[in-house]
């Protein structure tokens, strides 16, 4: 088979579509992946003593609020609910929430890694601030807690 630098130019378009297949990189913002998300609460959790090797964070399932990404967490405790909590993570901002209140986490750990993400996938601070949504435990009128210490 013969090549010749038209064929691979269209071949070069080719691609092109399938990888952008709408020709427009803004079309579907990217996002945060489930692992990325849970590096997030591990982030938000690791003062606290929750590594990936002293506790579990999992994915949680949550119906009513697709748009984010849902995860608990546990750690073995023999006496009392082996449950830390829960939290709500928007994957277009990196923004984590906890999922039982009106409550934003920004610890300085967080505040680092979503940094970095959202830096990953392309979020500036002008896109970050047409993304930004409230969490979705929250009132329309309820004033948002932003917890900035330990969790």
């Amino acid at each position: 088979m013969v090549l010749s630098l038209r064929s691979v130019g269209g071949f070069g378009a080719v691609i092109a579509l399938l990888v952008c297949p709408h020709g427009d990189a803004e079309s579907k913002p990217l996002t945060i992946t489930i692992e990325q998300g849970r590096q997030l609460v591990y982030a938000l959790l690791k003062q606290s003593g929750c590594t990936a090797g002293t506790c579990a964070v999992d994915r949680l399932s949550n119906n009513y609020f697709p748009q984010f990404i849902f995860y608990q967490a546990f750690w073995p405790n023999p006496s009392g609910s082996p449950l830390i909590g829960s939290w709500a993570i928007d994957p277009q901002t990196a923004d984590i929430w906890d999922a039982n209140l009106c409550a934003e986490y920004s610890s300085s750990a967080v505040v680092r890694l979503q940094q970095r993400l959202r830096k990953r996938i392309g979020v500036t601070q002008d896109t970050y601030k047409k993304l930004k949504q409230r969490p979705p435990m929250c009132d329309p009128d309820e004033k948002v807690e932003v917890r900035r210490g330990k969790y």
